[in-house]
Formats: C-alpha cells, sequence, structure tokens
C-alpha cells in the first residue's frame, strides 16, 4: 500500500474522529485531534475545541518532553461544525518516526502535554491505539477502553 492510500486511510478514520478528551489545567480545552491529510511521516494536523470560550488560543509544541524548546503555532483555520467551534494547526517539517510533543494554550494557560509518533518513511503500517483510562476499583471491575 502506497503512502497516498495509507494517507486517505487514515485521515478517514481520524478526520471524523474526536480522539482525546482533555482534563486542561488552564487551557479548558474539550477536545483535541491529530489529522494526517498529507505525508504523515512530516506533517499533521492539530485540531482542538475550546470548552466554551478562549481568547487567542494557540499550540505549543516540540520533539522533546522539555517544553523549553517548544515553538507557538497559532490557528491557521476555525470552523464551527453543528456549534463546536474547533481551531486548526498544521505542523510541517517533523521528521518521521518521531514523536512529537504538545499543548494548547490561550490567554488563561495551557492544557496538560499530550503526544503523537510520525508514521516511517519506510510505508510500515502505523499503528492507532486507544487511550486505555483505568476505572477505580470497586465501579465496574474492568479497565473500559476510550
Amino acid at each position: 500500500m502506497g503512502k497516498t492510500n495509507k494517507m486517505e486511510g487514515i485521515t478517514l478514520a481520524l478526520g471524523a474522529a474526536l480522539l482525546a478528551g482533555s482534563s486542561a489545567a488552564l487551557a479548558d480545552v474539550q477536545y483535541h485531534r491529530v489529522i494526517w491529510d498529507g505525508d504523515a511521516s512530516t506533517e499533521a494536523v492539530i485540531g482542538f475545541s475550546p470548552n466554551g470560550t478562549s481568547n487567542n488560543p494557540y499550540i505549543k509544541y516540540g520533539t522533546s518532553a522539555n517544553q523549553n524548546s517548544w515553538s507557538a503555532v497559532y490557528p491557521t483555520a476555525t470552523h464551527s461544525f453543528s456549534g463546536l467551534q474547533s481551531h486548526f494547526v498544521r505542523l510541517e517539517g517533523l521528521s518521521p518516526d518521531s514523536a512529537v510533543y504538545y499543548k494548547v494554550c490561550d490567554d488563561n494557560g495551557c492544557s496538560t502535554p499530550l503526544w503523537f509518533k510520525t508514521a516511517s518513511e519506510d510505508n510500515q503500517p502505523l499503528l492507532l491505539l486507544p487511550e486505555v483510562t483505568p476505572v477505580p476499583a470497586g465501579q465496574t471491575g474492568k479497565t473500559e477502553m476510550f
């Protein structure tokens, strides 16, 4: 399967899905999304939706967990879908098969940092795993996946 077919499948699978809710520390973000609509080894789009009003939203990102070297990028697009306002930031020039760390920020502060990994250059399958969140003991007796 070539990169184009792989990217189309990834875009369809992720573009429509909200991947992770955020327990934001200061920037009140309701949803985060990572969307690959181009070369998933070197670029990604981060979509995010504030929980209410967000003044001056942007993404801070970097390639290490050390936030001192992170860069700020402002949304290049904002859209409203059924009343849910979403901002989109395109990250380009990323390294293949590498971790990218990011957090959503606004005038009130920043969310909890999250991360994703870019695809490899050699067309290895891109494995996407759901986040596993343990449920406190006594509530269901099992681990639920989101």
